[in-house]
């Protein structure tokens, strides 16, 4: 039920608090113990033997953080969500869902590009000025990757929560290059089920993992053919819900939702 799954996510939010708190705590002694071994100090007050598991450390004590602070936001986002729901009809909760796994696939998309565009740029030794406030970001994403990067390390520099939507090993299919002429190598029911349906809906409880303002922009200014204005509308102001919990236009009703893609109350289509 839908109480269920508020208590629910009232008790994961209570535990994504307690982790972001510990992980936290995990990356000041992280940092500290970085300092000692540059500073030269004994290795009892560090552990660390060069100056590449050093910096290895801090980038996972801070991807831990980056991580539990995502959970806070998921439960956050699950939360708001879940009480919404109360007032949706189906057919309003299936047009959702559709727009959110576009934006999803749409969204990581785009940030596997920037990751690649940064990710040259270190290497060439390019400036990117507009990444962010005055080039924050790729600062931000050099001072953690380019010493492992520029000294040939397989750093894999996608944010944690892109990391988690990849698919299983299993469900690739890799050619078998020793397979002897005219073999002919069989794929598993898993494999040929990812090839026909590459898209899920994992991890979109918490659309604020897919915020993006040239998305949102594309979102305000684009109407799909499978998709009207006012559906647009309370998909608009239910994920500005998620992530605020307040609705992002002031006259924005539960009427309006009951009004979307022409149901009733009870979510049948009206002729």
């Amino acid at each position: 039920t839908v109480q269920t799954r508020i208590k629910g996510c009232k008790e994961a939010l209570d535990a994504a608090k307690s982790k972001v708190k510990e992980e936290n705590e995990k990356f000041e002694i992280a940092k500290r113990r970085k300092i000692n071994f540059e500073n030269g100090d004994a290795f009892n007050f560090h552990r660390l033997s060069s100056a590449e598991e050093a910096q290895q450390l801090e980038v996972d004590a801070a991807e831990k953080v980056d991580a539990a602070q995502q959970s806070v936001k998921s439960s956050e986002g699950g939360l708001a969500m879940a009480k919404q729901q109360l007032k949706m009809p189906p057919k309003v909760l299936l047009q959702i869902a559709i727009e959110d796994v576009k934006r999803k696939y749409c969204v990581v998309k785009w940030q596997e590009i920037i990751d690649e565009n940064r990710r040259e740029a270190i290497d060439s030794g390019w400036r990117r000025p507009w990444d962010g406030k005055d080039g924050k970001l790729f600062e931000d994403y050099s001072r953690r990757w380019a010493p492992g990067l520029n000294a040939g390390q397989d750093c894999d520099t996608l944010p944690v929560w892109i990391k988690k939507l990849r698919p299983d090993a299993t469900q690739i299919f890799t050619p078998d290059p020793n397979l002897p002429p005219g073999a002919v190598q069989a794929k598993t029911a898993a494999q040929i089920a990812y090839e026909l349906f590459p898209f899920d809906w994992r991890e979109t409880d918490d659309m604020t993992l897919y915020e993006n303002q040239y998305y949102d922009a594309f979102e305000a200014d684009y109407i799909t053919e499978d998709m009207a204005a006012q559906n647009r509308k309370v998909a608009r102001n239910l994920r500005h819900l998620e992530r605020t919990g307040k609705t992002l236009d002031k006259n924005f009703a539960p009427e309006d939702v009951k009004q979307a893609l022409g149901t009733t109350d009870g979510g049948e289509i009206r002729a």
